[in-house]
């Protein structure tokens, strides 16, 4: 996926508004339970939107009426692992919310040394904003949303130096990024494109 590239426009009318509302729906029931056997095995499980036509190569973010719906779902499925886990409490269990990159929202379910990744995965802030108007909420549904603590962090991509183009750092000079060196030696250059709110 280019990682700066422009989004794809969606101008157009969006067509099967039912159709696309039934495949919402049927990401819901399938997430309704977290994969154990995923979870057990490396300590960590997650619901990605994968909805076709948004979720591809180029991610598309689909309109406001469709960006409920799917902010709603991930609030249900984050609803019902809480519940599967009601006798022990999970140490992460979070739903990311991105911004512009709205499909690169997902619920995210960790355990052990997993759940101190992702805990220190996104930078703290010093100023934390409120979710964007921009997602177009309703009053209901921010009201569901306020149900979680939420707070404002960086949507990263990270790259290695192989990853990077001939004039690495003049590509790099020109985009917001950071850089944490790695044990084995080289580094990982995150690159700064756009905001996630995780909300626990």
């Amino acid at each position: 996926m280019e990682l700066f590239s422009k989004k794809l426009s969606n101008k157009k009318k969006v067509r099967g508004g039912k159709r696309q509302a039934a495949r919402v729906e049927a990401w819901r029931q399938a997430h309704r339970m977290p994969d154990l056997n995923h979870l057990e095995a490396y300590g960590c499980d997650y619901a990605k939107l994968t909805l076709d036509p948004w979720y591809r190569l180029d991610r598309r973010t689909p309109p406001a009426r469709l960006r409920r719906q799917m902010l709603a779902a991930m609030l249900d499925v984050r609803a019902a692992w809480a519940e599967a886990f009601a006798h022990q409490p999970p140490e992460y269990l979070a739903v990311w919310v991105g911004w512009p990159n709205f499909m690169e929202s997902q619920v995210v379910l960790a355990t052990g040394e997993q759940a101190k990744y992702y805990r220190a995965l996104h930078p703290v802030l010093e100023e934390s904003k409120p979710l964007p108007n921009a997602l177009g909420l309703t009053p209901a549904l921010h009201a569901n949303l306020s149900a979680l603590n939420w707070r404002e962090s960086l949507d990263e991509y990270p790259l290695l130096a192989e990853d990077l183009p001939d004039d690495g750092g003049a590509w790099l000079s020109s985009r917001p990024h950071r850089i944490t060196p790695l044990r084995a030696g080289g580094a990982v250059y995150w690159l700064e494109r756009g905001r996630v709110w995780i909300g626990e």
